[in-house]
């Protein structure tokens, strides 16, 4: 080898920069790319955390069949990634290597996405059904009880003396508080007021459901609002509402006191709600609505039953009574004849006897 060549070689291995090697990004770059991968992150999370929720409430998909879902997507994704990278890596324009893809890919993917657009539109899908009474009624004031149930566990989250009663607050504020959104997002798309003008509950009686008369057809008698409403008699509060007076005791109540209080009214509530929630599963006319009201009788059902769990612990049991409320307790009979009758009742309560429990003990 030549002394030329040895200095070439040399000065290729040394201070002078090989052909393969790379230079440090700019802090200008650095700062690009991390703001880009930030946005990025945020956006496809912000979409992930409801998607599941849309599978299976709004689209009625199984849940195995969507948690498939989110697995086959995470396989591909983790391969496309790879592939995704190699073709960044070999792309070398005046433009840079991303940039073209980000530049001269997103047209054909718009076009594509109108082009699907366009024949879905006119594929003849039929279109969706309009609003019933029983839809609309449902979402209005199906809010209104909500927002109580809302604002009694907002009070609890900050103030329960119980770890648990305040882990128990958050999930029904959290879950209460994205039903009403919903309810509320519908009421603004239909065109119609968040709340009614009208009696509450009036909508459970269109349409020829008399779900307030007794057997027979004969309407239950009693003063206040329309036979069979379920509205807490001179009130118009909804079943399981919480008067006022309940409403000053829970906040000046502390400590075990206040965890009590607040189980007693919430699972009163919660069980008031429940004949609202199933009338909307079984009448709502879009399934939409039919599948909000069923998870709320279901996720309820659940909270009522550790609620239930926690004033037992307590040596409690009973929702505080009130005017038009009361409560019967039977012994020595079977638990099908408690749950039967509980259900005729959940069917024919109204007038001055608008809530009847039915324990057993």
């Amino acid at each position: 080898m030549s002394h030329a060549a040895a200095t070439q070689t040399d000065e290729q291995q040394g201070t002078a920069p090989s052909k393969g090697a790379t230079s440090k990004l700019p802090l200008r770059s650095f700062l690009g790319y991390a703001a880009g991968d930030a946005g990025n992150n945020l956006a496809f999370n912000m979409v992930s955390t409801f998607l599941l929720l849309y599978y299976t409430d709004v689209a009625h998909i199984d849940a195995a069949a969507a948690g498939t879902i989110f697995l086959v997507v995470r396989i591909w994704d983790g391969l496309a990634d790879l592939l995704a990278g190699r073709l960044v890596d070999r792309t070398n324009t005046r433009w840079g290597k991303f940039r073209p893809w980000l530049l001269f890919g997103s047209l054909p993917l718009l076009l594509l996405g109108a082009a699907g657009g366009m024949l879905l539109a006119l594929s003849g899908q039929p279109a969706e059904p309009e609003p019933s009474a029983v839809d609309v009624g449902f979402a209005q004031d199906m809010s209104v009880h909500h927002e109580q149930a809302v604002t009694m566990a907002t009070l609890a989250r900050e103030r329960a003396d119980d770890v648990a009663v305040r882990q128990l607050a958050f999930d029904i504020e959290t879950n209460q508080r994205d039903q009403i959104g919903r309810m509320q997002g519908w009421l603004a798309l239909w065109g119609r007021p968040p709340q009614s003008s009208g009696m509450p509950m009036q909508w459970m009686h269109e349409g020829g459901h008399q779900h307030g008369a007794m057997p027979g057809g004969m309407p239950m008698q009693g003063s206040g609002p329309m036979p069979g409403s379920g509205l807490m008699p001179g009130s118009g509060l909804m079943p399981g509402m919480a008067d006022a007076a309940e409403l000053a005791r829970l906040k000046s109540s502390h400590g075990p006191e206040f965890d009590a209080e607040f189980l007693r009214l919430m699972l009163r509530h919660h069980e008031g709600g429940a004949g609202m929630a199933r009338y909307g599963a079984e009448h709502a006319e879009l399934a939409p609505v039919r599948g909000l009201a069923g998870n709320m009788l279901r996720s309820q059902a659940t909270e009522s039953e550790l609620m239930r769990e926690m004033l037992a612990e307590r040596g409690l049991r009973a929702a505080p009574e009130k005017e038009g409320q009361a409560h019967f307790y039977v012994s020595d009979v079977p638990d099908s004849f408690v749950q039967t009758a509980d259900l005729f009742l959940g069917e024919y309560r109204g007038g001055p006897v608008d809530q009847i429990a039915i324990d057993k003990y």
